[in-house]
Formats: structure tokens, C-alpha cells, sequence
């Protein structure tokens, strides 16, 4: 494959895999604002977030297929020594580092939501254990001196 064929594969590429992350960061951001408010919301913005990890996967297997077909290593380093080989206009590796970006961002929300889901998982365990009379590895009480106290010893509020 010459150069210009390569640098017009890798664009299509790019392309493509810069859309669908940007679309991620779009649903990730949906998927913020729907889980305090909107749970109903959340499974159709989990579908789309399976096929949009889906259409990237498939990107990235395209893009380590080609660079294995020039002889470069499927890697970041590898991506990034074929650009260097067929593009001299810096073109594709301005896109390239704006899909890592992209893929950061990603990866950032996606770290944001399961933070509010797992404070969310935290109250609604915690609120469970007060129904259930403390029965819980959950925090333990301590008494004026400081010391810790067992579970609480009084009726649990459902048998109330």
C-alpha cells in the first residue's frame, strides 16, 4: 500500500472513530444527568452506549488490522510511527490525538457515573440496614467515650 492509500484509510478510520467517541461523550453525559433524576432513561441510554462501544471496537479492530497489514505493531506507538510514515502534513495525527482526547473524556465520565452510582448503591444500603435493626457491616456507633458499640440493640423499624 503506498502512502496516499494509507493516509486516506487511516483518515476514514479516524474519522469514523472520532464521531462515535464523540457520540460516547454525548450519551455518557445523557446518562449523568439521567441517573438521579430519570432511571427510566437509563437503560435506553445503556443500549446506545453498548452500540456505541460496539461501532468502537469494531474501529479499533479495522485500524489494528490495516496497521498489522503494513507491518507496524496494533499499539499506540505503532499508530502513531505509521502516521508519521504516511502523512507529513500532520493531519492524521492531529485527529489521532483528538480521538485519544476523546477517549480520555470517555473514560473520565464513565469513571463520574459510577461514582453517583456507587454513592447511590451507599444511601440505598445504608438506608436498608436502618430497616433491618442495623444489621449491617455498614459504620459502627460509638458511645460518648468513645468507644464502639455492637449493632443497635432495638426492634428494626419494618418490625416496629
Amino acid at each position: 500500500m503506498d502512502k496516499q492509500t494509507c493516509k486516506h484509510e487511516i483518515k476514514k478510520l479516524l474519522d469514523i472513530e472520532n464521531i462515535n467517541a464523540q457520540k460516547l461523550i454525548s450519551v455518557l453525559k445523557q446518562e449523568s444527568l439521567a441517573l438521579p433524576k430519570d432511571p427510566d432513561k437509563l437503560q435506553d441510554i445503556e443500549n446506545e452506549k453498548i452500540a456505541l462501544l460496539e461501532e468502537l471496537d469494531q474501529g479499533h479492530s479495522l485500524r489494528n488490522a490495516l496497521l498489522q497489514q503494513l507491518g507496524y505493531s496494533p499499539s499506540y506507538e505503532g499508530t502513531e510511527s505509521l502516521i508519521a510514515w504516511c502523512d507529513s502534513s500532520g493531519e492524521l495525527i492531529l485527529a489521532w490525538r483528538q480521538f485519544m482526547d476523546k477517549i480520555q473524556q470517555c473514560k473520565h465520565l464513565n469513571s463520574v457515573n459510577g461514582s453517583i452510582i456507587n454513592n447511590g448503591l451507599r444511601v440505598v444500603k445504608q438506608a436498608l440496614s436502618i430497616l433491618q435493626g442495623g444489621q449491617s457491616n455498614g459504620p459502627s456507633i460509638y458511645d460518648a467515650k468513645g468507644q464502639q458499640q455492637g449493632p443497635a440493640s432495638g426492634r428494626a423499624i419494618a418490625k416496629a
